[in-house]
């Protein structure tokens, strides 16, 4: 793996635990199931051209402990996305996938946009203020509507701290389903319009409540 990296000058599990009630380890690549390595090594393909692909491109891997046999496992890489040669842009993430035992039961992504290609100008751009934000989050159907997309969402925004050092935003382009999603958790104090962002939610959540001094 490459060198480890964080934005803030704290202990990352001290940061996570801050964030989120559940205990966080950092472990290597060899501890992850086989299933997970496999889930991450797909999720690193992905808007990647096949010749610059590196195996096992993460910056670092956590275990969280979500209860019982209930286990969260999150990978942080950057990656340059290409095609035929040319930068598209340059991304920093946070892949998650959730088990229950055995079976899968959600998996979601957090993405900051480092650099971006204009689709007007064709220009490639840096991204002089780039903010961690719901890239996706899916949750398994035999286990929709138990409250598991915004548990997963906590840890989310709690893994956006411990890496990013920001906290986690909405995206602006979701899925009706995302949409629903977010309104809900805006109902339900998790998140709030961003002050920096008026277009986005942030997410507020912490190991004990709500915090809006954690927002933007």
């Amino acid at each position: 793996m490459n060198a480890e990296v964080y934005t803030s000058p704290e202990s990352p599990v001290v940061v996570f635990e801050r964030f989120f009630e559940k205990p966080v380890v950092k472990i290597s690549w060899e501890e992850l199931p086989v299933v997970v390595q496999e889930y991450f090594e797909v999720r690193s393909k992905l808007r990647v051209y096949p010749d610059d692909w590196k195996p096992r491109n993460y910056l670092s891997l956590w275990r969280i402990d979500m209860g019982g046999n209930d286990t969260l496992y999150a990978g942080e890489q950057k990656k340059d996305t290409v095609f035929d040669g040319v930068l598209e842009g340059r991304e920093h993430l946070i892949h998650c996938i959730r088990f229950q035992g055995d079976t899968r039961v959600a998996d979601s992504t957090i993405e900051k946009l480092l650099v971006y290609k204009d689709q007007r100008t064709k220009e490639i751009i840096r991204n002089e203020d780039p903010f961690p934000f719901t890239d996706f989050i899916g949750v398994e159907r035999d286990f929709q509507r138990k409250g598991l997309a915004h548990e997963q969402l906590r840890a989310m925004n709690a893994l956006s701290h411990m890496i990013f050092n920001q906290p986690l935003h909405s995206s602006t382009y979701q899925t009706p389903s995302g949409e629903a999603m977010t309104k809900s958790a805006v109902e339900k104090g998790l998140a709030i319009s961003s002050k920096k962002y008026p277009e986005r939610f942030v997410y507020i959540t912490t190991a004990t409540g709500v915090d809006p001094a954690t927002g933007d």
